[in-house]
């Protein structure tokens, strides 16, 4: 999926949740809404989204669609930071049981490649969860970090 295609979903998203085209341009301080109307179609052949409008974009819809795209594009994972408002022992057995699940998966994974053949689609599933779990692993880091902080602030 390329960018404009991202950028559709993420126009998309905005227009279901009843956001119109011309209110995130005015969010974005375009002077015209054109750059996003021809977002909204398939764009021309080797039509690229201006890559300065990109951060633009977020900060007018604040879709995590578009940062997740990103940075699975450029080889990175996102760790969100934990809201303050979790309890810790919640947050850490959410983790907990999200590992269980992907270690339950991975094992089923494991079983279906006994033949030494795993499918594109068969890795791509794998990949998706794991980094899922990669991620709530760092968030509970960061969680961990903060709270030490506090600590310490106290």
């Amino acid at each position: 999926m390329g960018v404009p295609e991202e950028i559709r979903m993420i126009l998309q998203r905005q227009r279901e949740s009843g956001k119109s085209i011309e209110e995130i341009a005015d969010l974005m301080d375009l002077p015209k809404i054109i750059h996003l109307y021809r977002y909204q179609e398939e764009p021309p052949s080797g039509w690229v989204f201006p890559a300065h409008l990109i951060s633009r974009l977020y900060q007018a819809t604040r879709d995590p669609g578009l940062l997740k795209y990103l940075a699975d594009r450029c080889g990175y994972l996102i760790v969100e930071k934990p809201s303050s408002g979790i309890r810790s022992r919640d947050y850490m057995e959410s983790v907990a049981r999200s590992t269980k699940d992907f270690s339950a998966y991975l094992e089923k994974a494991v079983e279906a490649w006994e033949d030494r053949i795993i499918e594109k689609k068969e890795l791509g599933a794998v990949e998706k969860r794991a980094k899922a779990l990669f991620s709530s692993i760092l968030s509970v880091l960061e969680y961990m970090k903060r709270e030490v902080k506090n600590e310490q602030e106290t």
